[in-house]
C-alpha cells in the first residue's frame, strides 16, 4: 500500500511539474533542487531535501481507469512527471503515518529528513506543525499537519 494525502486547507496552491530519479508516493515532502537539465521548459528536477533546497509535497493526480486500482496503488515512477505543491504558510494536510516519525504529539514540530527520501523528522524549530494525531484517511492511519513558515 502506498502513502496517500489529503489537502485539507490550501486557499493559494501553487502546484509545479517535477521530475525524480526516484520513486516517490502522494504526502512526501522533498527538495526542489532547480530546473532539470532536459530542455524542457518549467520542469524542475526534485529528490532528498538537503539544505538549500525549497521544500515540496508531492501532489500528483490520481488517475487510474483500471477499477482494481485505487490511490493507494499510485506511485510516480521514476523519470515520470508529477506534481508537487511548493509549500504556504498555514496549508493544512492530512499524511499517512508511513512517512512520519512514531511518537508524535499534537503540538511537534517536523521538518523534512535529509537523510531518507520523502520522510520526516522531529524538530525543535520546525516547518511543519502537528494538529492532530490517530486519524484514519481512506483506512490508513494519519496525522494532520499545518505548514508554519513564519512561526
Amino acid at each position: 500500500m502506498k502513502a496517500i494525502m489529503r489537502k485539507d486547507r490550501q486557499p493559494y496552491p501553487n502546484p509545479i511539474n517535477v521530475i525524480s530519479d526516484e520513486v516517490l508516493e502522494n504526502g512526501m515532502v522533498v527538495g526542489v533542487k532547480g530546473f532539470a537539465e532536459n530542455g524542457e521548459r518549467e520542469l524542475y528536477k526534485v529528490g532528498k531535501f538537503a539544505e538549500g533546497d525549497i521544500a515540496a509535497i508531492v501532489d500528483c493526480s490520481v488517475l487510474m481507469y483500471d477499477p482494481r486500482y485505487d490511490e493507494r496503488d499510485f506511485e510516480l515512477k521514476a523519470g515520470e512527471r508529477g506534481r508537487v505543491e511548493y509549500l504556504g504558510h498555514g496549508d493544512v494536510y492530512t499524511i499517512s503515518n508511513a512517512l512520519l516519525p512514531e511518537g508524535l504529539v499534537v503540538g511537534d514540530k517536523l521538518n523534512p529528513d535529509t537523510e531518507n527520501l520523502g520522510k520526516y523528522v522531529k524538530a525543535d524549530e520546525g516547518i511543519f506543525l502537528v494538529r492532530r494525531i490517530d486519524l484514519d484517511f481512506e483506512t490508513q492511519p494519519s496525522t494532520m499537519i499545518e505548514v508554519i513558515l513564519h512561526a
